[in-house]
């Protein structure tokens, strides 16, 4: 009898205890719900992420390319402001110019002095190395005739490329000597690469000393 008892008392309990495991415990369709909202959850936090770091990827590059104009187009308004005269624009830093007429070219020479502070004469040239073009270089020390560049310095970082670069040189009304006026620059930088990429052209306008 007392084995009999015992053994009721242990299926009930167990029985009991199954009855509670399948009120508490999670079904197949629940278990797959769970795990497509899990999903879904994740890839909204993933995008959300992924967006934000685009953004940000995309600003430092907005940053890079707005520097880099902003320094190389600096230096070139302030030489051309400096520069007594212009003595060639040409597509090409040693190309034949002719300096009777307006032209337009990707390379400017200019008759200037050394510095504000120093006055001895200077020839100075901005240009393209390359067709098409790629970077902006600067040769303090370049007279006319002259196809050493051994002094020129790279004007714009390799993380950017000048994709335009474009001299053109304007005339004051009462002053139209070919080889004074002023100069707008125009200039096209790029940087990064797919959806980063950015690219904006860039313009300024500089006065010769002699063309006011």
């Amino acid at each position: 009898m007392r084995l009999t008892s015992f053994l009721r008392k242990f299926l009930l309990v167990s029985t009991r205890r199954r009855a509670e495991a399948d009120e508490t415990g999670t079904t197949l369709i629940e278990l797959v719900v769970y795990i497509a909202i899990l999903t879904i959850m994740t890839v909204i936090i993933l995008r959300s992420v992924l967006q934000l770091t685009g953004v940000f990827a995309r600003s430092r590059i907005e940053r890079r390319v707005s520097l880099a104009a902003e320094t190389a187009l600096e230096r070139i308004v302030r030489e051309i402001r400096l520069a007594k005269n212009i003595t060639c624009i040409s597509t090409g830093v040693d190309a034949v110019c002719d300096t009777t007429q307006p032209i337009e070219g990707d390379s400017i020479r200019l008759d200037t002095y050394l510095s504000h502070s120093d006055s001895t004469p200077q020839f100075k040239t901005f240009y393209c190395p390359f067709t098409p073009c790629t970077q902006v270089m600067f040769d303090p020390n370049n007279p006319q005739g002259s196809t050493d560049h051994t002094d020129a310095q790279q004007l714009t970082p390799n993380t950017v490329i000048i994709s335009n670069l474009i001299f053109k040189q304007l005339y004051n009304p009462g002053n139209v000597s070919a080889s004074r006026g002023a100069v707008r620059i125009e200039m096209t930088v790029t940087s990064g690469s797919g959806l980063t990429q950015v690219t904006h052209t860039y313009y300024a306008t500089a006065v010769l000393r002699g063309g006011y």
